[in-house]
């Protein structure tokens, strides 16, 4: 039994190092044709999740923000 597992595991790093060392990996990031961007140009209009994240940013974080006032969670964090 712990030579079956020490030839397991033995494969498994000379393939995992294969990857590595082969550039297989590479070939992946270079064929991948989407670029990442900022969140900060990311702008969400459409009519399912804007009005949705609307009602976030005017309504339910500013309620959350008084509670958090109001039970003293904000004064706690300052001693």
């Amino acid at each position: 039994m712990r030579k079956k597992l020490i030839l397991i595991l033995s494969l498994a790093i000379v393939v995992g190092l294969s990857f590595v060392f082969f550039g297989f990996q590479k070939e992946k990031k270079e064929a991948y044709p989407i670029e990442p961007i900022p969140f900060t140009s990311v702008h969400i209009s459409d009519k399912f999740w804007g009005p949705k994240i609307r009602r976030n940013f005017e309504i339910t974080i500013p309620i959350a923000i008084d509670q958090c006032y109001k039970t003293g969670r904000v004064d706690n964090l300052s001693n």
